[in-house]
Order: structure tokens, then C-alpha cells, then sequence
């Protein structure tokens, strides 16, 4: 079967562990929420494998204190279909763990990571008074 749009977004929650609808239940786990039309719905669990060096932030994920979105991308190769699921994290929660900058530097702006196999995507954008 071909899916033509082969991918699962959701936004973050705070309220609800961090993620509504995919939640980090530990660092090789996730939760994926299937939905039914009755209105209840259930949980699929899936392995995961993070890179080493983002563990921290993943286990900080899982405690629930910050709000992530997350997407699961499904591509076939050759008949064989493969998962990849990319988090979009809070800037300050990257730099704590990844980065070096000062935290003054980063009030006030707001960043998303495409975590992908063979590189990381980041967009950084100044936020705007009200």
C-alpha cells in the first residue's frame, strides 16, 4: 500500500507529558496514540534509538517538564518500510545540553531541529513584542 502523505505530526503538550499524541516513554520507547472513531483510542509502542550525545535531552523530555512536538516519517526503500521520528525541542532545553552560548543570548527567540540521519536542521527565528 502507498501512503501519500507518509507522516504523523503532533503538537506539544505540557499538560499531557510533554506531547499529545507521541510520547518519549523511555529512551528507547515511544508511545504512538492510535485514535478510533468511538471517540477512544490506544496506545502502540514502538522502539526508538537516539545518538548518545542527545540521551540527556531525551531523558529530560520524558521527565514531562517541557513541551516538544514531534513527527514520524515513514519511507519504503526496496519494499521495506523504515520509521524515523524527528523532535522539535525547545531552544533553551538544546543549549543547556548541546550548546555553549550563554542563555542571555537566547531570550526571546525560538528554534526548531529537523533531526535527521545524515544531518541536523535548525531555524532560529527572533520573537516579535505583542
Amino acid at each position: 500500500m502507498k501512503l501519500k502523505k507518509p507522516q504523523l505530526f503532533s503538537v506539544g503538550a505540557k499538560a499531557e507529558k510533554g506531547n499529545r499524541n507521541i510520547r518519549l516513554a523511555s529512551t528507547d520507547k515511544v508511545l504512538i496514540k492510535i485514535p478510533h472513531a468511538d471517540g477512544k483510542h490506544e496506545w502502540l509502542e514502538a522502539g526508538v534509538k537516539f545518538g548518545r550525545k542527545h540521551l540527556p535531552i531525551v531523558e529530560e523530555l520524558i521527565r514531562g517538564n517541557h513541551s516538544y512536538g514531534a513527527t514520524i516519517v515513514i519511507r519504503e526503500k526496496r519494499g521495506r518500510r523504515s520509521f524515523y521520528l524527528h523532535l522539535h525541542i525547545p531552544l533553551e532545553l538544546y543549549v543547556k545540553h548541546m550548546g555553549k552560548c550563554s542563555e542571555t543570548r537566547i531570550v526571546g527567540h525560538f528554534a526548531g531541529f529537523d533531526f535527521n540521519p545524515d544531518r541536523i536542521c535548525m531555524v532560529i527565528i527572533e520573537g516579535m513584542a505583542l
